[in-house]
């Protein structure tokens, strides 16, 4: 059964790298910096940027970040601390993105007799309760490890 622990726990970490690493390189194209925007325009979090940027720079600061996570969380076999500051960044990041179902209109609809959050946004739920989990694993190992 450790095995299977294991094993979810690499696929976990893993996977919330690509996603990360992924959605972060992506942000520098046109096309995605079009899709965050009607996002970006409604976001406490976000919109004030447009006093200072464009959306394309925006997407890319976005970006940015979003790569500093995933190589902080892919750190972890090497790195305790570059894990936990990347966990904490991405569960920033993810908090951030769930804020947007209540921001953007729309995001939540009604289907049949339910109400539904956006499928692409409510999947950032599962990844946000991953990366506080990552976080407090390497901030565990860091203080057996007496670095703090």
């Amino acid at each position: 059964m450790e095995k299977f622990t294991t094993l979810g726990i690499i696929i976990s970490r893993y996977g919330i790298v690509y996603i990360l690493l992924a959605f972060g390189v992506f942000k520098f194209t046109a096309t995605e910096a079009q899709s965050i925007k009607p996002f970006i325009d409604n976001s406490f979090f976000f919109n004030w940027m447009y006093h200072f940027f464009d959306i394309r720079s925006i997407s890319r600061i976005v970006g940015v970040l979003e790569i500093i996570a995933a190589i902080g969380i892919a750190l972890r076999a090497y790195s305790p601390l570059a894990a936990f500051y990347g966990s904490v960044l991405g569960s920033i990041i993810f908090f951030v993105t769930l804020s947007f179902l209540f921001t953007t209109p729309g995001m939540i609809a009604k289907s049949e007799w339910m109400w539904l959050p956006d499928g692409f946004i409510i999947k950032d739920l599962a990844l946000l309760g991953f990366c506080v989990w990552s976080a407090g694993e390497s901030f565990a190992t860091i203080r057996n490890m007496h670095i703090i």
